[in-house]
């Protein structure tokens, strides 16, 4: 039995993610926390039943990030560029 305090979002190398099926009666449109229930994980295998995007399995739809983002912010004198990867 669950608390209140347990966390049930997908944690990056879930085997959850992109694995659960889209025919499912009365599949709501978002998850737990109001996100779209149907997100893809573009790095993830598509495991589960229908067409992509494929829903995840549990209460949560995991949010990937982006890999290898960054960004090129000049400093206000005009110079050299602040580099933040994410």
């Amino acid at each position: 039995s669950g608390n209140q305090d347990d966390d049930f979002h997908l944690k990056p190398k879930s085997p959850c993610i992109d694995s659960g099926d889209n025919s499912t009666p009365n599949l709501p449109a978002t998850d737990f926390d109001g996100r779209d229930r149907r997100i893809d994980a573009p790095l993830v295998p598509d495991t589960g039943n229908g067409a992509p995007p494929i829903v995840d399995m549990g209460p949560y739809e995991y949010q990937p990030k982006a890999e290898g983002m960054f960004y090129i912010i000049p400093n206000k004198q005009g110079g050299a560029a602040v580099i933040y990867l994410e």
